[in-house]
């Protein structure tokens, strides 16, 4: 007799388990999709949650930076596990709120490897390097690679190169991001010769790593060597192909990068903003209009570059007609002309630029502005 309530009991409960676990998917769907408000009404309005809800809440209201929001949610959670925890101190460290993850850290009940390799690279990040050092060294067991490799970035970022290096020895087995990670803060700090001999070192490199070492003879204002370099490598990727473009445009070699631009197996938005911003600025403004329009899809930053080469090469006209038909609302492209204005003397139009704009918090623009002699004219 007992037997029928018992199984009406247990289909209510499977019929519930499968009502919160659909709505759980909707809401990770929902709060992925950048749809944070729909996601909230969807946990407001669940009868039932379990902690994989509350999760999924946390998470999308600390990747959308509602950082308070997300520590009430995390401080009324009715069960928290590991996750819940370290959701909420990759949001305080992702936000640069320290002390507050060092908090979560210590009160934790119980922690797991990615507990700790949070912590490490929060301190990491912020460029507190021995107190990143002293959570890794506390550390229980085997110390996983991601733990190092924050601390072997933390010590490159700040130009701590032997202890880089010193810790890249003490790991049990370095892995790629290991070595990339000391090549990269050589490459930024400008140490070529060095980053050179560290790269020949290197017990396996991938795209990564020659890509890291062009960018450093760019940076450097060496585009022959990074010439030199880009020949040898096997496969280039986009990136190695934008960044080598990037350097030949920086040194005004312009014709050396159109060579190169036309020779570029896929283009992205990247590459072609690069080119066009190279024509820009050696003015060389018919070429720029003429790429500009080829680009097949134009971002903000397209619009900005040519409104704003435009303006300065005094083409005002042309300027003013290409920002009445951009899609984007660029603060800065109408800056420039607001400032091609002014140096054409053509006090009316600025005004009507400046006035018209939705935004203008730069108080560089209105000292500009207020100082020139012919706008107050």
């Amino acid at each position: 007799m007992a037997a029928g309530p018992a199984k009406t009991a247990a289909a209510v409960a499977t019929a519930a388990a499968s009502a919160v676990f659909q709505s759980n998917q909707e809401l990770t769907r929902l709060a992925r999709s950048g749809q944070l408000a729909a996601a909230r009404r969807l946990f407001d309005g669940m009868p039932r949650r379990n902690t994989v809800t509350y999760n999924a809440m946390l998470s999308a209201l600390a990747r959308h930076g509602r950082l308070d929001e997300a520590h009430r949610l995390f401080d009324g959670m009715p069960r928290r596990n590991t996750v819940s925890w370290n959701a909420m101190i990759a949001a305080c460290s992702d936000h640069g709120r320290v002390a507050d993850a060092r908090q979560l850290f210590d009160a934790m009940p119980g922690r797991d490897e990615f507990s700790w390799t949070l912590m490490v690279s929060c301190y990491a990040r912020a460029g507190e390097l021995e107190l990143a050092r002293g959570v890794l060294d506390r550390m229980p067991g085997d110390k996983c690679a991601a733990c190092y490799n924050a601390m072997i970035s933390g010590y490159a970022k700040k130009g701590r190169f032997d202890d880089a290096m010193r810790l890249l020895r003490e790991m049990p087995s370095p892995d790629l991001v290991s070595w990339n990670s000391v090549l990269a803060g050589l490459t930024k700090s400008g140490g070529m010769v060095r980053a050179l001999q560290f790269f020949d070192e290197m017990a396996e490199k991938d795209v990564v790593s020659w890509n890291l070492m062009l960018e450093g003879f760019v940076r450097a204002g060496d585009p022959d060597s990074a010439s030199s370099f880009f020949a040898k490598i096997e496969s280039p990727n986009v990136v190695s192909w934008v960044t080598l473009l990037n350097g030949y445009c920086r040194a005004g070699r312009i014709d050396d990068a159109r060579e190169l631009f036309d020779k570029m197996p896929e283009r992205n938005i990247v590459s072609w903003n690069v080119m066009l911003d190279g024509y820009v600025r050696l003015s060389r403004m018919e070429e720029a209009y003429k790429l500009f329009m080829e680009i097949p899809d134009r971002n903000s930053i397209s619009w900005t570059t040519i409104i704003s080469g435009l303006a300065r090469a005094g083409k005002l006209e042309e300027a003013k007609d290409l920002l009445d038909k951009m899609p984007f609302n660029s603060v800065a492209a109408k800056t420039a002309l607001m400032h091609g204005y002014l140096q054409s003397k053509m006090v009316d139009e600025a005004r009507q630029i400046f006035y018209g704009m939705e935004a203008r918090y730069s108080v560089l623009e209105y000292n500009d502005l207020w100082l020139c002699p012919v706008w107050n004219a």
